[in-house]
Parts: structure tokens; C-alpha cells; sequence
């Protein structure tokens, strides 16, 4: 027999949970909807994050050159270039010159390495005059941009060198091997002054004629040269179409001229001065570009 009082309980029940379910089924609804409902979700899913790729730090700093540069480490360990260690720079910037060297002479004392760079293609290093007992042979063949060349330089004296291919272009180097690796001191005796190079001790002496391919008797333009009555004087041609023209000389000198006739490099000419006197001289064809010089024959106390 069944209980009729319990028949409208478990449809409430039913209702109940039906009306639960619709309920919970239209908040669910409301949740996932565009924002347009009135209620606020009170339990709001919270999303996990995800890895993102950072985008990689950017930085002003340049790219390092690939360009090659000359190596100036040097024996002491700390790099750089030391007090024992030079570097000459050749054709640099594509310049026919070398730096330094060509506008100044390199001062280094002996036992000084000096490192030869090439900063442009097609250049040498010919050697055109080194003091007795030096052992510099340069570097004759040419070579291009970022080659090396090293050679220690230990005898005292000046070396003077040019690269052939541009030898007329100019580029000319002097290398000074002194004791103290730097410039006579203002006020000491300097190419320039008017006080005489004594030559002829030996009763020999030599003017070098276009020295270093200049319009320039070395010495005699840049500094009188004094010697002895007696003295034999061979003038050494180092560059093409110069002569030896004494413009004044004492009455009794023995000197013959050659005007209008040059001579090449290689040439030499030797004469015994014996009449003492002012000798004054030029190259004829370039006495306007300041190639004159003077010789000062006297006689000894």
C-alpha cells in the first residue's frame, strides 16, 4: 500500500533538483558570455601563465672590425708598443709615405725591433744608405696590405730607405739609432745650422748628390761641409739628371765644370781640393728647387 503523502515530497525533490541543475546550468552560461549580463561572477578563473621567448638585447655597441691591424705585443708581456718595440706604418691610407719616418726621422735606440706594417698594397723597402756595420737588407719584394716585416736595429747611425714602386711619388723613411731613442735636444748642434760637417780626417770625404732622391747635397745644402786643403771630395750621385756646377770657388781651384751635362745614380765624380776657399755649388737643373751647396776648404790649426 503506498504511502500518498510521500509521493508529493519526492516530486518537490525532483523539482528541487531539476530547478538546481537549470540553475547552475544558466550560471555556467552567464560565466562563459561576453560581459553582457548584469550579475558578476564571484569565482573568476585565474589563467596560468605560459612561457613567452624574450625578444634578445639589443645593444649600441659596434660590431668588432675584421679588419687586419698590426700586432704590437711585445716581450714585456703587457701589449702595446714598448720603449724597445717601434712600428712604422706603410702606405698608410693609401698615402706614398711612411709613418713616421717620412716626415720625421724614427729615434730608436739600439736593439730597438722595429715592426714595418703595410697599410696598402703594392710597397717595399729599399735600403739607400746604413752605417758601416749594419746588417739591413730591407725588404725588396713587394708586398700588399697586412704583411709584416720585423728587423732589430743595433748599430748607431742614420738609415735611410724608400719603396721603389714610389720612390718618385716621394716615399722616402730615416731611421735614427741614437743612445737616447729621441731628437738631438733644442740648442745642440742640428742639420740646418750654419756650423760646418768636418770631414776629411782620413783625407777622404763624400757628398752624396740627390740624396734620398731630394733636390739635396747631403751634406753641403742643409749644412756647410768643411775640410783640409788636400782633401779628395767624391761627389755620389743617388738620383737621376743632377750635376755639380761650383758657381764660385777660389782663383786658383783646380775644379773643371760640365754644365748641361747630367748624370744618372751610380755616378761618381772625386776631386782633391787643394786651393782653400768658399766653394759654392748647384745643380743646374734644379738650383730653383733649392738643390746648392757649399764646401769650406781650410786649413787646420
Amino acid at each position: 500500500m503506498h504511502d500518498d503523502d510521500d509521493v508529493p515530497a519526492k516530486r518537490r525533490r525532483g523539482v528541487l533538483k531539476a530547478t538546481g541543475t537549470a540553475l547552475l546550468l544558466g550560471s555556467l552560461a552567464g560565466c562563459s558570455s561576453d560581459g553582457g549580463g548584469d550579475g558578476t561572477p564571484t569565482d573568476t578563473p585565474t589563467a596560468t601563465p605560459t612561457a613567452t621567448t624574450e625578444p634578445p638585447a639589443t645593444t649600441s655597441e659596434p660590431e668588432p672590425s675584421t679588419e687586419s691591424e698590426p700586432s704590437t705585443d711585445d716581450e714585456s708581456g703587457d701589449g702595446g708598443q714598448s720603449r724597445a718595440s717601434a712600428v712604422i706604418e706603410v702606405g698608410p691610407d693609401g698615402d706614398f709615405r711612411f709613418e713616421p719616418g717620412t716626415d720625421e726621422a724614427v729615434y730608436v735606440t739600439p736593439g730597438t725591433e722595429v715592426l714595418f706594417y703595410w697599410a696598402s698594397d703594392s710597397h717595399n723597402i729599399v735600403v739607400e744608405s746604413a752605417p758601416d756595420g749594419a746588417e739591413w737588407e730591407g725588404h725588396e719584394p713587394v708586398e700588399n696590405e697586412g704583411f709584416e716585416y720585423r728587423h732589430t736595429f743595433e748599430t748607431l747611425g742614420e738609415y735611410r730607405f724608400h719603396c721603389e714602386p714610389h720612390h718618385s711619388l716621394g716615399m722616402r723613411g730615416e731611421i735614427v739609432v741614437n743612445e737616447t731613442g729621441r731628437p738631438p735636444e733644442t740648442g745642440t748642434e742640428q742639420p740646418g745650422s750654419d756650423e760646418p760637417v768636418t770631414l776629411g780626417d782620413d783625407g777622404t770625404a763624400e757628398i752624396r748628390v740627390g740624396a734620398g732622391g731630394d733636390y739635396v747635397f747631403e751634406p753641403g745644402t742643409e749644412r756647410p761641409v768643411s775640410v783640409p786643403p788636400g782633401t779628395r771630395v767624391t761627389f755620389v750621385w743617388e738620383s737621376d739628371n743632377h750635376n755639380v756646377h761650383m758657381g764660385t770657388m777660389p782663383e786658383d781651384s783646380t775644379w773643371t765644370n760640365e754644365d748641361g751635362v747630367v748624370f744618372n745614380a751610380g755616378h761618381e765624380r772625386t776631386h782633391t781640393f787643394e786651393a782653400t776657399g768658399r766653394y759654392e755649388f748647384v745643380c743646374q737643373p734644379h738650383e730653383s728647387l733649392g738643390e746648392q751647396g757649399v764646401l769650406l776648404v781650410e786649413a787646420t790649426e
